[in-house]
């Protein structure tokens, strides 16, 4: 399924998505509520931003292509993820337009998954070789997290609640700290969390990784992580030629 320019991807719950509309490097950033993701139009594009504290970081768009909607479910506690979300989305967006690519966070992100979208991609910081629960959140904000305890919860409560499509592709990542033996991570949960919920195209994506429990993050990661959106778009491009 290819979204047509003009086609409205709509949230079946209704929840509101907020949208950044991007300015030159360095200049201010607009928040305007809006209550659907819109396929780009002719013109200016941009990243679409749930809520204030989903910052984007380009404006880049190398090809205008064929409209196509990606939406990026990501919870973070240090900033790190994000900041890996935000790059895969710089990277999707020179494939596919920057307006066509939201970033959300999953306590603001409906059950419903948009009838029109192309790509989903789920991500989450590891902890404890898993995805975060309750109690690693909590861990999380005691040494400083400046996010872990929204009300509706993580990645993990998410895909609990999630809308299943059996059609859409879905691909996992994660932020982990690199370790000779890794019996677990965040992305490789994810995968498996939404196979079982009933997402029958979910792939298990690459782990990012930090230099310790509050990042920062490896030197090369966003790097990586832009590339690697770039090749996910790539791929969305040559599945709708």
């Amino acid at each position: 399924m290819t979204a047509r320019a003009g086609d409205a991807g709509r949230i079946r719950s209704g929840a509101p998505v907020y949208r950044h509309n991007l300015r030159a490097p360095g200049a201010g950033t607009k928040v305007t509520k809006r209550r659907e993701l819109r396929s780009p139009s002719v013109g200016k594009r941009s990243v679409g931003i749930e809520g204030p504290d989903y910052p984007s970081g380009t404006e880049n768009n190398e090809q205008a292509g064929a409209a196509m909607a990606v939406l990026i479910v990501t919870e973070s506690c240090f900033g790190n993820t994000l900041t890996i979300a935000r790059s895969v989305a710089a990277g999707l967006a020179r494939a596919v337009g920057a307006e066509s690519v939201t970033v959300v966070g999953p306590d603001r992100t409906a059950a419903g998954i948009p009838v029109d979208l192309e790509l989903l991609v789920v991500g989450a910081p590891t902890h404890g070789f898993s995805m975060p629960r309750q109690q690693s959140r909590r861990q999380a904000v005691e040494k400083g997290a400046t996010a872990g305890e929204e009300p509706g919860g993580g990645i993990r409560e998410w895909i609990e609640r999630a809308a299943p499509r059996a059609d859409l592709r879905v691909v996992s990542f994660d932020t982990s700290m690199k370790m000779r033996f890794q019996p677990g991570t965040a992305s490789k949960a994810i995968f498996r969390a939404l196979r079982k919920r009933g997402f029958q195209h979910a792939e298990r994506g690459p782990s990012f990784y930090v230099t310790g429990t509050e990042g920062p993050l490896v030197d090369g990661e966003t790097q990586r992580a832009e590339e690697w959106g770039a090749q996910l778009g790539r791929s969305l491009r040559q599945a709708t030629v």
